[in-house]
């Protein structure tokens, strides 16, 4: 039976999960890495990271992806995104964070979900996000 599968958003499926043999390994770095704990939101954003669905995505956007996607709609390779995939951290983590090194990711129990590389960090304006991607400020609104 042929492959069924629809081919993914950009044309290639980008799947971030990890081998046995790889947790075993990302387990044991963890420990010695920064945590940044993630939301259920975030949680759900890094689980279609892992398993492709968000191809061509890689992992969280760059502040050039981000910009695209909340201004025109597109990443900056040009492909069509409508919504920001980004991890978010109050200023006080933000400090201690730096780019070029790596963090653990962990959830509410403090269970590792990912090693993620700090590629670069930027602000945001939460205002114009919301009044570009979902054309209201207004906070009821589900988005």
């Amino acid at each position: 039976m042929a492959n069924q599968l629809i081919t993914p958003h950009g044309g290639e499926l980008v799947i971030n999960m990890a081998s046995a043999a790889e947790r075993a390994e990302l387990q044991e770095r963890a420990r010695g890495l920064s945590e940044v704990l993630v939301d259920s939101r975030q949680m759900a954003d890094l689980e279609m990271l892992a398993i492709g669905a968000y191809s061509p995505l890689g992992g969280f956007m760059k502040r050039a992806d981000y910009l695209g996607v909340v201004n025109d709609m597109h990443l900056e390779n040009g492909l069509p995104w409508s919504v920001p995939i980004t991890i978010s951290v109050t200023s006080e983590q933000a400090a201690n964070l730096k780019e070029g090194s790596q963090v653990a990711l962990v959830n509410e129990h403090g269970t590792l979900q990912a090693v993620m590389l700090v590629e670069e960090k930027y602000g945001y304006d939460k205002q114009h996000e919301a009044s570009k991607v979902y054309r209201t400020t207004e906070e009821a609104h589900p988005g």
